[in-house]
């Protein structure tokens, strides 16, 4: 029997120059490396995708954490919004 193939969520590394800009720690990860998304991530590794998520997202670097989220979320739902009808065109 063959084996299934995986589909795992990753998110690039954040990129920058000099110091990490960001007021919390970030993992020590190769520039541009795919991190895989897990309930097992260290807090540095959840730092780096937060900063990802920032850095892409161009929200300011020190925040309050209602800002970051709200942010984050305002940008995925604009983001999936776009989406939607090609997620209705799939469904049998």
């Amino acid at each position: 029997m063959g084996v299934l193939p995986e589909l795992h969520a990753v998110v690039e590394a954040p990129w920058f120059e000099g110091s990490p800009p960001w007021p919390w720690p970030i993992a020590d990860r190769k520039v541009f490396s795919f991190m895989r998304l897990s309930g097992g991530m260290t807090h540095a590794e959840v730092g780096s995708i937060m900063a990802r998520l920032v850095k892409y997202n161009q929200v300011e670097a020190e925040p309050t954490v209602g800002e970051l989220l709200s942010g984050a979320i305002g940008s995925w739902r604009s983001w999936t919004g776009s989406r939607r009808s090609f997620g209705r065109s799939c469904r049998a």
